[in-house]
């Protein structure tokens, strides 16, 4: 009797164990994955920083940001010489460049190329011309009282400055609603049905 109990104590404790070691395994692996998604986030934000304060003429990087339209854009609220605020939109674009025997002369040109397409096609505007981020959520908050706001950031349409707000609206549908920096008119709006609400 005491020989039964004492291996269904042991199988007993073994689970435990297991269970606990699983536990542990699936926290080390979710917090990683946490930590991975977080920084693919500010993935790159460094080099646009320094590009922008070498290659331009902002002297400070206030904020940054990500947007992803057909291209991803690094989004930055910087500052020139005389403190005047710029809003800069850049384009990330793809320029992994497999390793080839060229010499350094190419190199150079193939440099200086990438870097005047993305001068080209970065885009700077005047802050101070652009509603701040508190005046559009408030014009928007005037329009949907009943609205639970979950997200709200700069964005860029088919070269249009937007300020891109997230949201749960009265009817329980959640809504991508971009809104015109200049004026927080609204120029686009995708509302999703939440097949799941609180209600049940």
């Amino acid at each position: 009797m005491n020989q039964k109990s004492l291996s269904w104590f042991t199988w007993k404790r073994l689970i435990i164990a297991l269970i606990i070691i699983g536990i542990l395994l699936l926290s080390i692996y979710f917090y990683s994955m946490f930590r991975s998604i977080n920084a693919s986030k500010v993935d790159g934000f460094d080099q646009t920083e320094s590009y922008l304060l070498q290659e331009t003429d902002m002297t400070k990087i206030d904020k940054m940001y990500m947007y992803q339209d057909e291209i991803l854009y690094h989004i930055a609220y910087a500052r020139d010489k005389d403190n005047e605020e710029w809003i800069v939109f850049v384009p990330i674009l793809d320029e992994t460049v497999e390793d080839t025997e060229e010499d350094d002369d190419d190199k150079d040109t193939e440099t200086s190329d990438k870097e005047e397409k993305n001068e080209k096609d970065m885009i700077t505007i005047d802050a101070a011309k652009m509603m701040s981020q508190k005046d559009i959520e408030s014009a928007w908050a005037q329009e949907c009282s009943e609205c639970e706001l979950k997200g709200s950031s700069p964005a860029l349409i088919d070269d249009t400055p937007l300020w891109e707000l997230t949201y749960i609206d009265n009817q329980n549908r959640y809504v991508m609603e971009y809104r015109k920096l200049e004026d927080a008119e609204t120029y686009e709006q995708l509302k999703l049905n939440r097949k799941y609400n609180k209600k049940g």
